[in-house]
């Protein structure tokens, strides 16, 4: 699992403690054995973060919540170990998922960086084959401050299946804002996106009806 923008580490927080609570629960049945686990010697879960001053938080309150076993904060210029905090643009530290932990090894990628980025972030984990088929990738502020090249991608290629929350922007009842919640289907689902309009080729009078946009929920 990996998260874009760690701010001070409430969501890896309880990313960290729905993964511990799994896996306890695996060594008391006996489905998961300690001797398989991954949580020996690596973390299952890496948040990024640019800012320093927002990292050293997020290590605190992960450290605080005993959760570093499980959630690291890296940077661009630490090593692997769980007990550095690293800093760096998520654009620069995606590579270093696949060194680390080779292709197909992300089961869920939680996005809450700069909205812009995106669909730059998504192509560069295509390219190097990071998300594993059925991959679940969540996307938060879609609508404000906005990622437009993002939404329409993961809404027309065949390889997501796509669902747009509405929701309410935090504290503002008034203003809304989209979650948008996919699965990887992997790189040969469907067919290719050939033919079909680009994101600045709007629909004119009518056709904006027939454009397929998935269920708002």
């Amino acid at each position: 699992m990996v998260e874009f923008g760690s701010f001070v580490g409430y969501t890896a927080t309880r990313m960290g403690r729905a993964v511990e609570l799994c896996y306890e629960k695996g060594y008391a049945d006996g489905s998961i054995l300690f001797e398989d686990s991954r949580l020996q010697g690596a973390n299952r879960i890496t948040s990024m973060e640019i800012d320093p001053v927002h990292a050293c938080i997020a290590r605190h309150v992960l450290d605080m919540s005993r959760l570093s076993h499980i959630v690291e904060v890296p940077d661009a210029a630490s090593s692997s170990s769980g007990s550095e905090v690293w800093i760096g643009q998520v654009k620069d530290l995606i590579p270093r998922l696949i060194e680390e932990h080779g292709e197909m090894s992300l089961n869920m990628v939680f996005m809450d960086q700069r909205g812009t980025t995106f669909h730059d972030d998504l192509s560069q984990l295509e390219e190097l084959s990071l998300m594993f088929p059925n991959c679940r990738i969540v996307a938060d502020n879609c609508v404000k401050p906005g990622s437009p090249v993002y939404c329409w991608h993961t809404t027309v290629s065949e390889r997501y299946k796509t669902t747009n929350y509405s929701l309410n922007e935090f504290l503002e009842s008034t203003i809304e804002d989209w979650q948008v919640v996919c699965d990887y289907l992997g790189p040969l689902a469907g067919v290719p996106a050939a033919g079909r309009p680009s994101p600045w080729e709007a629909p004119r009078g009518e056709e904006w009806r027939s454009y397929p946009i998935r269920d708002l929920r």
